[in-house]
């Protein structure tokens, strides 16, 4: 069990209540100006804490055990909208590097979002056979009714990018994850940080970096940033309805 205090959770807590807040999620007494005290985000990180979930209209924070990128155990604070309906059997495909510390990661910190809302993660790996790679992913990106595409470590093989082209070029409904800090390549004798595509930038994408909350994996910055989309990127592209 990874080991944490009301402190380290203060700022996670912080981040969810004003994303909440700035929302419009919170009735006019749940938003008060009580939620930007010291001592409510130390009650709620409390209560998470000690019950692991706490309910707040139609939301729920949610204490969750993600993987870092090095393998470690860390506590996240997630958002979970209680008020939405999924469609019934919806898949979600992913695209990512297939390096064995982050399927070993990654798709463990995406079950943990994706299972409140009974979606279905699928790897293209999962079926991969020799001749076959591209046919495979097209026909799992096809039918998939959404994607998401991490290219964490990608610099050398940025084969996501091709799976994200194929994605648009289809027309699924997808959420892109750019890793920020990544690794500088030798180019002319001259090292240079590998930025996103610059046919890429216009498009939809949320990056992520090491640093956020003074940690040091970006899977402590994405993953909660993720939860936080999620809800209304699926009722946005008709995959979900949200109660009243």
């Amino acid at each position: 069990m990874a080991r944490f205090t009301i402190e380290s959770l203060t700022p996670q807590v912080e981040t969810c209540i004003a994303f909440l807040r700035d929302s419009g999620a919170l009735s006019s007494f749940e938003s008060t100006d009580l939620q930007t005290t010291p001592a409510y985000l130390r009650s709620v990180a409390r209560i998470l804490k000690q019950k692991k979930y706490l309910d707040l209209e139609g939301w729920r924070l949610s204490l969750r055990l993600i993987r870092t990128i090095s393998g470690d155990i860390s506590p996240a604070v997630l958002v979970i909208d209680t008020r939405i309906k999924v469609k019934p059997n919806l898949r979600a495909f992913v695209g990512h590097r297939f390096t064995d510390r982050i399927k070993r990661s990654l798709r463990h910190n995406l079950q943990t979002i994706l299972q409140p809302y009974g979606i279905r993660a699928s790897y293209p790996d999962w079926e991969m056979k020799t001749g076959q790679i591209l046919d495979l992913i097209l026909q799992n990106i096809k039918s998939a009714d959404f994607c998401i595409f991490d290219d964490r470590e990608t610099e050398t093989r940025p084969n996501v990018l091709i799976e994200l082209g194929f994605a648009i070029a289809l027309g699924r409904p997808y959420l892109f994850f750019s890793h920020k800090h990544k690794r500088p390549v030798l180019i002319d004798g001259k090292e240079e940080r590998i930025d996103v595509a610059a046919d890429l930038r216009g498009l939809l994408y949320e990056s992520y970096d090491d640093y956020e909350f003074r940690l040091l994996d970006g899977y402590e910055d994405m993953v909660p940033t993720l939860a936080r989309k999620l809800p209304t990127f699926l009722v946005s592209h008709g995959l979900a309805v949200r109660d009243a």
